[in-house]
């Protein structure tokens, strides 16, 4: 799965989860997968 898919579907279950925070979910989730990515 490419990176941004699974940033998409995080940010879909954060959004079904709580609307109000998705973007917060979504950015936590972004950038520990970005730094995975870097770190590898």
């Amino acid at each position: 799965m490419d990176l941004s898919d699974k940033c998409y579907q995080f940010r879909n279950n954060c959004r079904k989860l709580v609307m109000s925070n998705s973007w917060m979910c979504f950015k936590k989730i972004y950038i520990s997968e970005v730094n995975l990515v870097l770190r590898t």
